[in-house]
């Protein structure tokens, strides 16, 4: 995953906490920070989630190692 920070001048930014874009947008994931640790502030912080090609895998990739571990 790469992840873009960036600060907005307003309270809140979106209606959750947590919002999953996977086809919409070049971003896959956007979260408003404060309404993870509860701070309220004027203004307010999200991050966004971009799927990339290198690196470790962050979700379930499907292969029989991974349903030999369900299976257990």
């Amino acid at each position: 995953m790469d992840f873009k920070l960036d600060a907005h001048d307003r309270e809140v930014f979106q209606p959750d906490e947590v919002i999953h874009r996977p086809n919409e947008h070049a971003y896959t994931r956007i979260t408003e920070l404060r309404c993870l640790t509860g701070q309220r502030h004027p203004k307010t912080s999200v991050v966004y989630e971009f799927p990339i090609s290198e690196g470790d895998p962050c979700s379930p990739v499907p292969r029989p190692e991974s349903a030999e571990i369900y299976r257990k």
